[in-house]
């Protein structure tokens, strides 16, 4: 008897197991999966290895603030798609129209400007039929974000500022958004990244009045500070616990 239960305790100490890397073994590559977000909005959700797919965003990032810089927030932002019938795009070679099955790479371009590039290894990765329809998916949420004014003025006004920042000992990350300027931000001139460091005070405390001449910082650690760019426009840079 007591073999019995021995081998059923065997038995199904080795179905468990089988089902754990069973199962592990059919986790579906979407789990690995990064997406680019822009202005705190998912756009792109890239199917590569996580190392793989974080590099690409950073490069995405540097490449989208190069071009933001050149661009006016007040105008519309044009995308569009130039394809190739070879597996590297030439920019500087306007390509001939070919048929979307001989696509062989495509560039997305923001006003112009290549923002990234589309192979065929990508359509692979992304179980999309062509080259072109890969494209033309991330074509099109690209232009759904950029048509949104709020986020083309975001973009501009956060394009040049760094994206963290350390102050009294704490690193602070910047939050793609403007500021209201309120008359509420004070600052005691002390600076980081050679800019001036301000912090909002509550609208309804006595001790922070418009004849102020004293201005002292906080005692308490600050949760958040407010860093001025290029247009005089306060941008909120957060201290993110974890």
């Amino acid at each position: 008897m007591a073999n019995i239960v021995n081998y059923r305790n065997l038995f199904w100490v080795f179905y468990c197991t089988f089902c754990v890397l069973f199962s592990s073994i059919l986790l579906p590559i979407a789990e690995a999966s990064t997406i680019w977000k822009i202005s705190g909005q998912e756009v792109l959700k890239f199917e590569y290895s996580d190392d793989l797919a974080k590099a690409k965003i950073k490069q995405l990032d540097r490449r989208l603030a190069q071009i933001v810089a050149t661009l006016n927030p007040d105008q519309p932002w044009a995308i569009d798609i130039l394809p190739y019938p070879s597996a590297a795009t030439n920019p500087t070679i306007p390509p001939s129209p070919i048929p979307p099955e001989q696509v062989k790479s495509a560039a997305i371009r923001l006003q112009g400007q290549v923002l990234l590039e589309v192979t065929e290894a990508d359509l692979r990765l992304h179980q999309a039929s062509s080259v072109m329809e890969l494209a033309n998916t991330w074509a099109r949420s690209l232009a759904n974000l950029f048509s949104q004014p709020i986020v083309r003025q975001v973009l501009v006004a956060a394009g040049e500022m760094p994206a963290q920042v350390n102050f009294s000992g704490i690193t602070y990350y910047l939050k793609p958004e403007i500021a209201l300027d309120r008359g509420l931000f004070r600052t005691t001139g002390k600076r980081v990244d050679g800019r001036f460091v301000f912090w909002e005070v509550p609208p309804d405390k006595k001790a922070y009045e418009v004849g102020e001449t004293t201005i002292k910082e906080p005692k308490a650690p600050l949760t958040k500070i407010y860093l001025l760019n290029r247009y005089l426009q306060f941008m909120p840079y957060l201290h993110q616990e974890h």
